[in-house]
């Protein structure tokens, strides 16, 4: 049924109804089958847009016995495993930890400490390849730190007065003992060794 007061800008809706039997005909055009469960692909690995930085993969500035962290990020460089190595001056392997930055995303935290001055070689591995500046050829100066200079006191370093099975303390004073690390080792009456936090 028509309506003369239809125009070129009214509406139709209809229902339209199939047999059970209806086919497409050979050659209809049909959109293909997108799976909504599917995970989506990993984006291609880009080696060449991971940056790193930090004071880890700097030339200068680096000494013995200090923390050296630096920071990889793979945000823009799609899916691939991260691989890390750092090499002394005299070629063996340098512990070091690496940490995902769970404060943001495609993110890594790598710290390690040197043991002896000379020339570091850092490499960063980014799905298979080297990323950009890699191998970073880290220098690292002696220690400027003065031991004699740092002084420890409290309740815990008393002849007397400790209890077996309670906690105590003790400070340890570092000021104008220059940079480093610092380290507590502790030995029981039987020779036991065990390091604590600080």
């Amino acid at each position: 049924m028509a309506s003369p007061h239809v125009d070129d800008l009214s509406v139709m809706t209809y229902v339209s109804q199939f047999p059970a039997q209806a086919k497409l005909k050979p050659g209809a055009p049909l959109r293909p089958k997108t799976n909504a469960n599917k995970a989506p692909a990993e984006p291609t690995a880009q080696p060449t847009k991971v940056r790193v930085f930090g004071k880890g993969v700097e030339a200068t500035g680096n000494m013995v016995g200090s923390p050296a962290p630096f920071t990889i990020d793979t945000f823009s460089a799609g899916g691939g495993d991260i691989k890390v190595t750092v090499e002394t001056p005299r070629g063996k392997q340098e512990p070091f930890k690496l940490e995902e930055n769970l404060q943001k995303a495609k993110t890594y935290s790598c710290t390690y400490t040197p043991t002896v001055e000379g020339t570091y070689v850092v490499k960063v591995i980014f799905a298979g390849k080297e990323v950009p500046k890699s191998p970073f050829k880290v220098g690292v100066a002696a220690s400027k730190s003065d031991p004699s200079k740092c002084s420890a006191k409290g309740p815990g370093l008393e002849s007397a007065g400790v209890v077996a099975n309670k906690a105590t303390y003790f400070d340890i004073f570092t000021a104008g003992a220059g940079p480093g690390a610092v380290n507590v080792v502790i030995a029981d009456p039987d020779g036991k060794t065990n390091t604590v936090p600080v």
